[in-house]
């Protein structure tokens, strides 16, 4: 596998092509988040067919409503017109997508369409956490009650209507869903609303442990919705659109 040898994201967590290459296996991705950076010259397609060429095998989410073919396309709006949180041009939470569908999707990719022009902090880079990089640093800073409490199974409603019994991260990683996710805070009591709220604080402060991709035109960044949690930085403009592909790894 022909392999970018420069990180300048900095994360040994991190494989990077300078070229559209396929994955040789998207087990890489339990590991790995993976930056594309697509050549100017790029023949042009859409998302969902560059999305088959860059993971074999994967088919499309189709279970929200603002993906109908599995792809949104999201266009940053101010925060009080934003519709989805991920219009909003605020820094978003850490989170995993479709934590509150029965089956979420296990693999996500972002393509960027046109960048935040904007500097750092507020340039829109893509903030990636591994979950195990997380459970050990909570563990590190003996935060052992929010261990326990993302490990702990609970009664989850979902947006179906439906509920199961599950912890929002399963053990062993990867063997269930995420559900990290700021929306579930409305289904905890007061004190576990609050230890929520601190997980998600504690992961913007890891600082050296997250893996911080800012986004140039023709970038893609893939990585597993059961292994990453992923955020936003802020966004000093409204000019940043990104594509959103979710989608599911068949199997056999």
């Amino acid at each position: 596998m022909n392999l970018a040898v420069e990180t300048p994201c900095g994360s040994e967590r991190l494989i990077e092509f300078n070229a559209v290459r396929s994955l040789e296996s998207p087990e890489l991705l339990h590991r790995h988040a993976v930056l594309w950076r697509l050549p100017a010259g790029t023949a042009i397609c859409t998302t969902s067919d560059l999305a088959g060429r860059l993971v074999p095998g994967i088919s499309p989410f189709l279970h929200h409503p603002a993906y109908p073919d599995g792809v949104f396309r999201c266009q940053l709006e101010e925060d009080d017109q934003a519709k989805y949180t991920a219009n909003r041009r605020s820094e978003l939470p850490f989170h995993s997508d479709m934590a509150l569908f029965p089956e979420p999707p296990s693999v996500t990719l972002i393509r960027c369409i046109a960048p935040e022009p904007g500097p750092p902090p507020s340039d829109g880079a893509i903030l990636l956490l591994h979950i195990e990089a997380l459970m050990d640093a909570l563990d590190h800073a003996e935060r052992y009650d929010l261990v326990a409490f993302l490990r702990e199974p609970r009664r989850l409603s979902f947006v179906d209507g439906t509920t199961t019994t599950a912890p929002m991260v399963p053990a062993p990683v990867g063997s269930a869903p995420l559900r990290v996710f700021e929306r579930i805070e409305g289904q905890l009591p007061m004190l576990e609303r609050h230890m929520l709220r601190q997980v998600l604080s504690f992961c913007h402060s890891l600082g050296p442990t997250l893996i911080r991709i800012p986004l140039a035109a023709g970038y893609v960044v893939g990585l597993s919705n059961r292994h990453f949690l992923h955020s936003r930085a802020a966004c000093a403009s409204t000019a940043r659109v990104t594509e959103i592909f979710l989608g599911n790894i068949q199997s056999g």
